[in-house]
């Protein structure tokens, strides 16, 4: 089901949100390119690991370049969530991500404490701040793994990852700061090309940190509650569906069945397949000779082979057929221990014989093409269904 609680606003924000995020995937790499081909070229992650021998320093070169292709990777994976934000594991290995990419920030800044001496104190102040980050990014993953069920403690830690990580840099570039005051204020001085080398650098890093902030942020507080309310809907929804709904089809009573197709994983069983089915039942799927008689209210007419194959593909098992007076065969399935008939109710009162009855050939069924194209098509349409879970 579509996430109704997401207005029409939100579907066109949703989407601007993916954008940034994949804004912030190309100026990450931007602003490695500028590292690598500028005036402090030599002392690029690149140029080390293939001119300096000395192993702290290929080993630090080698967390720097892990760590870039992380934050290209989180960027990429929260810009494809924002492209179904109910896929909420995506985001959740997203943050996942980026507290790996902290970690490894971190181990990068110690080989870098102890390569110029600075010793293991001065290091230990600095990196309780530093881990602030991180340990946020994964009570925000925590708070995707649950579906939102702690969405306040979510947003909380979100807003301390983005201060943690903000304020820091904003401290260490003062100076830089106070160089890009001087170039806006002198901009013919014959320092400004050296100066634009360290600038710009400092511009993209500090843009990509306020685009991932302000996404984040945008999405905790006008689209988390709203998802988590969601979920709660579904969940509830389900609940109803297996407790409370009376179902009428022959063998709604028997045992579940599970799918044994991964790419129907989201089925529960076969009742929850009978209600997506009955949104995706149509003239389109009915048999041609029943159209005429189709309707709304006789959802399942005209369904029968198409649907019991379509559940073997699912469930497994065999299709059997009911033989009919007009020389035709009504399809059912058996799986296991369970035998249902998931479009038995367009015969209403009459009662058919389950029993004995012969085992049905998809290939000799699917021999009539348009018989064929009806299947495909329901299956293409519950597929999509289930994209949209």
């Amino acid at each position: 089901m579509k996430n109704k609680s997401v207005n029409t606003g939100a579907r066109h924000a949703i989407p601007a949100l993916a954008v940034l995020m994949f804004v912030t995937a190309v100026l990450i790499v931007t602003n490695e390119i500028w590292h690598a081909f500028g005036l402090e070229s030599s002392f690029h992650w690149f140029s080390v690991l293939i001119h300096v021998n000395d192993p702290l320093q290929r080993l630090a070169a080698v967390c720097e370049i892990v760590e870039v292709v992380l934050a290209v990777l989180f960027s990429v994976l929260f810009a494809v969530f924002f492209l179904n934000i109910r896929k909420t594991c995506v985001a959740a290995t997203a943050f996942g991500i980026y507290a790996v990419k902290g970690l490894l920030n971190e181990l990068f800044m110690l080989i870098l404490y102890l390569w110029y001496g600075y010793g293991m104190s001065a290091f230990s102040k600095y990196t309780i701040f530093a881990l602030i980050p991180s340990v946020m990014a994964l009570i925000i993953m925590l708070d995707f793994i649950l579906k939102h069920r702690i969405w306040v403690l979510g947003l909380i830690a979100a807003v301390l990852m983005i201060a943690f990580s903000i304020l820091p840099r904003l401290i260490d570039y003062r100076n830089t700061i106070g160089l890009i005051a001087a170039i806006i204020g002198e901009p013919d001085h014959w320092l400004v090309p050296m100066a634009l080398e360290v600038v710009i650098p400092y511009v993209l890093e500090m843009a990509i940190m306020v685009i991932e902030s302000a996404v984040l942020l945008v999405y905790y507080i006008f689209f988390a509650g709203k998802n988590r309310k969601s979920f709660v809907a579904d969940k509830r929804r389900e609940e109803f569906s297996d407790t409370v709904r009376k179902y009428a089809f022959y063998g709604s009573g028997s045992p579940a069945v599970a799918p044994v197709d991964p790419a129907f994983s989201g089925i529960r069983d076969q009742r929850h397949l009978y209600d997506i089915l009955s949104e995706l039942w149509c003239s389109e799927t009915c048999a041609p000779r029943m159209r005429d008689k189709w309707s709304e209210e006789n959802r399942t007419l005209g369904q029968c082979s198409i649907t019991a194959f379509l559940a073997q593909d699912i469930f497994g098992g065999k299709v059997y057929g009911v033989p009919l007076p007009d020389g035709n065969f009504h399809c059912y399935n058996v799986v296991g221990e369970s035998c249902f008939d998931l479009t038995s109710e367009q015969f209403e009162d009459e009662k058919l014989d389950y029993t004995g009855n012969p085992e049905q050939s998809r290939d000799a069924h699917f021999t009539v093409d348009e018989k064929r194209e009806r299947y495909l098509l329901l299956k293409e349409r519950l597929l999509e269904a289930l994209a949209r879970q």
